[in-house]
């Protein structure tokens, strides 16, 4: 099963590549691909992967933007990354490790303020919060942001959703 997911996600990657940009296609999955599709966990990658939007080509985003249903401010759209899309169509009740969604966090206006992110870094035999990297920040630059694994403030409330995700959009 734990050689299915990279398949999986080289077969996206793959066929991701051939469908944008048919003329210069690649036959394999390269650093840009799974860089987009596996968020870094280094905070100031992460920061900088956010502002350059390496999240908008492979994920999958939410039909609209809507209000938030917790604490992080306004409204939101979120994006699923292909390990979560496979994970969530399979129904399954615990992720694959390399799982990840991006927040947008627009706090009155229409551009992004801040963002709020999940990634799945470990996949231990029972679900549990030092699974995850959480980050938050409501600004771009993170200053201030919560950022770490298993944070108690991030997981106290995502620990009501499935493992740590609340959610309730299914692709």
């Amino acid at each position: 099963m734990r050689h299915l997911i990279p398949a999986t996600i080289g077969l996206f990657c793959l066929l991701t590549t051939f469908i944008s940009l048919p003329s210069q296609a690649h036959t394999t999955c390269d650093e840009t691909c799974w860089a987009n599709v596996i968020p870094p966990t280094n905070k100031a990658k992460l920061i900088n992967w956010l502002n350059n939007k390496g999240y908008k080509a492979n994920f999958l985003p939410e039909p609209a933007r809507h209000q938030s249903t917790g604490p992080h401010g306004g409204v939101v759209k979120t994006y699923y990354n292909p390990v979560l899309v496979n994970d969530l169509a399979a129904r399954r009740k615990r992720f694959s490790k390399g799982a990840a969604m991006v927040k947008e966090l627009f706090l009155g206006g229409n551009t992004v303020a801040g963002y709020a992110v999940m990634v799945k870094t470990d996949r231990s035999p029972t679900v549990k919060a030092g699974d995850w990297l959480f980050y938050e920040a409501f600004d771009t630059n993170g200053q201030g942001a919560f950022y770490g694994k298993g944070i108690q403030l991030c997981a106290g409330c995502h620990s009501a959703g499935k493992d740590y995700l609340l959610s309730t959009f299914r692709p």
